[in-house]
Parts: structure tokens; C-alpha cells; sequence
């Protein structure tokens, strides 16, 4: 089954109407409690249709909440809610992604819109033009989904101009000032203080481990290279994870367990740390972060 679409195959309520199990079409099972789907109801009573927030406040809910029937239906489920009647549909990819009930005790999984890779992404990295990403059309929700799914995505033929990157950043967000200002130029300097502004090849890296929270999303632009060399190298470190966990288990558990300290001290006035593990994992397992 994609990562894109998700079935129900089963439905079924419990004696108390406290809990519905949900079988979804990969095999996958999962509880669902009628207080929490009540207060998380989709409908136009429960939540805004402009914005989803939610219309209700827990006191609305009667105390004596439970599922009368639940049923697949329409790629997703219906439930019919008592004392009030009240019957909801909620999609099966929502439910699958919200879905609560797993063993927080080592249940390991990636999050469900990922998909790790190897070197033979090679020959289709996920690429598109700056002009047709500007646009704001098609081509600029297929590059972000691509950037989503796999980490990272190549953009072509954009400006040749200081702070081009800003413009692509203005596509779909908004900078994050860190010590180094809006952005971070990569040049070559005498007694530099980080490698970056060096000639010397980087191995691969997490960018910023030492902050906390680290940039959620970096964009590295080139405008010039007057030196040999230079590639960019990209690693899929949440496919790393996966097979370290197949191999080495209990190297897994430890790198996953213990938290590593992170240091920048490169700038005077500058010192950032962060105690993080070098694989973090949510509560209920789900891969979230590599840190190396």
C-alpha cells in the first residue's frame, strides 16, 4: 500500500462503545477511544471549516460519550456517537495519521509521508526549475512534496544575485535569523573559524546540532565556484537508522537512548549547546531526527 493513499478493511466496536479497532488495508490495527474521537470530530459543528480550529470546548461533550456504530464507508469511517446521535466521517489517511495506539515501548517507525533511500536515487534525483517552482503552481507543491518524502530536493537555473535564496525561502516560509544573520555566505577566509569557510571537503554532517530547536528546513545556493571540486554530497541519515536497527540493535538503542553534547563556540560572544540523542525517536517511536 503507497505512502499516499490509505484503506479501511475492518471495523469493529467494542461491548462498552468505549473504543473502535481500526484494520487498515497494510494489516496495520489501531484503537480509537470515543472521547477522543468526539473531541476531535470533523464536522462543521465541532470544527471550523475556514480553519479547522476547534468550536467546542470539552464540557460540550456529554460524559457519558460512547460509540453506538462504526462502519467503513467512503474510504474512511463512519461513527455515530451517543447520547447525541451525532454521526462523523473521518478519512482513513487522517485516521492513520493521527492514530495514537502504538507500543511506546521501542514500536519503531518513520513517519508515514517518508521515504528513505539509497544511492540509486541517484539516477532520479527529485529536480525542477526555479522559474517554473516561482510560479506557485503544480511545480512548486511537487518540488516541496519531493522535499517532504525524501529530505531534500534540487532547484535549477535560479538568479545569479545576492540573497537569491531569499526568494526561494519566500515560496513557501519565512527566514529564521540565527548568529550568522539571514543568511550564511560559504567563502574562503584567513583563520576562518568554521570549515565552511575553507577550501577542505566536508564529510557528511548534520548542519546545527548544537541548536535547539535546529532550522527545520536549509537551503544551500550557489551562486559562483571559482575553485575544482565542490559537489554536494546528501545522505539519507533516516535510512542509515533504519539499517543500524536491522544490524545492530543494541548500537540502535544506544545512539537512540543516551544524549550526545553539541557545541559551537566558533565566534566570540557565540557559544550554543544542545544535549540531544544522535537519533531521536517520539515517545511512541516514530524516527523524528538524526543528529552526526
Amino acid at each position: 500500500m503507497s505512502t499516499h493513499q490509505k484503506t479501511i478493511e475492518s471495523v469493529s466496536v467494542s461491548t462498552t462503545g468505549n473504543v473502535v479497532t481500526v484494520r487498515f488495508g497494510d494489516g496495520t490495527q489501531r484503537r480509537f477511544h470515543a472521547i477522543w474521537l468526539r473531541d476531535n470530530a470533523l464536522d462543521p459543528d465541532t470544527r471550523s471549516v475556514g480553519n479547522g480550529q476547534r468550536l467546542i470546548t470539552l464540557s460540550d461533550i456529554p460524559v457519558d460519550v460512547r460509540i453506538t456504530v462504526a462502519s467503513a464507508a467512503n474510504d474512511g469511517m463512519n461513527v455515530t456517537f451517543a447520547p447525541e446521535g451525532k454521526t462523523v466521517h473521518y478519512p482513513a489517511r487522517w485516521l492513520f495519521e493521527n492514530a495514537y495506539d502504538r507500543d511506546r515501548q521501542g514500536d519503531f517507525h518513520l513517519p508515514c509521508h517518508v521515504e528513505t533511500w539509497d544511492q540509486s536515487l541517484q539516477l532520479n534525483v527529485p529536480t525542477a526549475r526555479f522559474s517554473d517552482v516561482a510560479a506557485k503552481g503544480t511545480a512548486l507543491q511537487n518540488w516541496l512534496a519531493n522535499v517532504r518524502r525524501y529530505g531534500f530536493a534540487k532547484l535549477t537555473d535560479g538568479p545569479v544575485e545576492n540573497g537569491a535564496l531569499l526568494q526561494v525561502a519566500e515560496l513557501f516560509g519565512f527566514i529564521r535569523e540565527t548568529n550568522y544573520g539571514k543568511w550564511f555566505e560559504v567563502r574562503t577566509e584567513v583563520n576562518p573559524t568554521n570549515l565552511a569557510y575553507t577550501g577542505l571537503g566536508l564529510q557528511a554532517h548534520t548542519d546545527n546540532p548544537y541548536r535547539d530547536p535546529v532550522p527545520t528546513l536549509q537551503i544551500l545556493y550557489c551562486l559562483e565556484n571559482s575553485a575544482a571540486g565542490g559537489d554536494s554530497m546528501v545522505v539519507d541519515g533516516f535510512k542509515i537508522a533504519e539499517r543500524l536497527r536491522e544490524m545492530n540493535p543494541e548500537g540502535f538503542d544506544l545512539l537512540a537512548s543516551y544524549p550526545a553534547r553539541f557545541e559551537y563556540a566558533g565566534e566570540d560572544g557565540v557559544c550554543l549547546q544542545s544535549r540531544r540523542p544522535m537519533i531521536e525517536l517520539s515517545p511512541d517511536g516514530q524516527l523524528t531526527g538524526v543528529r552526526f
